[in-house]
């Protein structure tokens, strides 16, 4: 026996909670990315090891230190004997933890131990003079803390790799913290109104399946495809960026989001095909009369 036809009205309403239920998808997304970004700073303490962060920071620096050797007599080996890949990996981390602890209201000191590297500079100075007979006056105290502050200076511009000194002292940081409590409540008012509007479609029992399972279809295709053109055309990687350290963190970022982006899209897709296809199922059985299992 066929059903009877649904009316227009009802259709049309289930037609509004379905598109409904994808811009609340995207914004539970949205939000979360948001969230995920801001909460915490595993990503980007994770892309510093994956993309070699440090060694690609100390191979910068025996560059700039062999070329400045030129200019200031200085020997690279007083700045590169302290400043290991170990050494640099703890202090680009400790400037990353300190910012997010900064953003969640935590007072951390952002600034590394540079005690080795300043005593490092003084043994050679002093060295240095007793060999050559240089006498230490005014002169050469203030040539002693200039060269230790410009140390200081180069070694903490190169370990911020993700520049977020740079941002602070813009104000965005700053910006980001403010954001930070919207981003949440993006996140949640998507998620709850997702499973309000699933929720509804499924009292009204005019194919649910069909409606849900098109929003989640649909949802699945505006992440999957942006992201697979995205990292199929590979433009991340033709930014370009002097530094091979900041180069390397801030395109593996950007990877790394967009291929999660591709694989929670996916996600969408694949459920929303399954309920499509389960929809269709459900009525040609019961266009053919055939019984339902539930």
């Amino acid at each position: 026996m066929k059903q009877r036809p649904q009316s227009v009205g009802k259709t049309l309403v289930q037609l509004l909670l379905s598109l409904m239920l994808i811009f609340s998808i995207l914004a539970a997304v949205a939000g979360g990315v948001g969230v995920f970004l801001t909460a915490s700073p595993s990503l980007l303490l994770s892309q510093l090891e994956r993309q070699q962060a440090p060694a690609k920071t100390r191979s910068a620096l025996e560059s700039y230190y062999q070329t400045e050797y030129n200019a200031t007599a200085v020997p690279p080996e007083v700045y590169l004997d302290v400043l290991s890949e170990n050494w640099l990996r703890d202090a680009m981390e400790l400037k990353i933890t300190a910012a997010y602890d900064q953003l969640h209201g935590k007072n951390t000191a952002a600034q590394p131990d540079y005690s080795a590297l300043e005593q490092s500079i003084t043994d050679y100075f002093e060295t240095y003079a007793a060999e050559n007979g240089y006498e230490k006056d005014d002169s050469y105290t203030q040539k002693l803390e200039n060269t230790i502050q410009d140390a200081e200076k180069k070694v903490d511009s190169v370990i911020d790799v993700y520049h977020l000194g740079t941002l602070e002292k813009a104000g965005i940081w700053h910006k980001v913290q403010v954001l930070s409590k919207p981003l949440w409540l993006l996140f949640g008012g998507g998620v709850v109104l997702t499973l309000v509007l699933a929720a509804v479609l499924l009292v009204l029992r005019n194919h649910p399946l069909y409606w849900i399972g098109s929003g989640l279809f649909t949802d699945g295709v505006l992440l999957t495809l942006p992201a697979a053109v995205i990292l199929g055309s590979g433009v991340i990687s033709r930014f370009s960026l002097k530094d091979a350290a900041v180069y390397s963190v801030f395109t593996g970022t950007m990877k790394a989001l967009v291929l999660g982006m591709l694989i929670f899209g996916g996600i969408l897709l694949a459920a929303g095909l399954v309920l499509l296809i389960g929809s269709i199922a459900r009525e040609r059985s019961q266009v053919n009369g055939l019984p339902l299992k539930r």
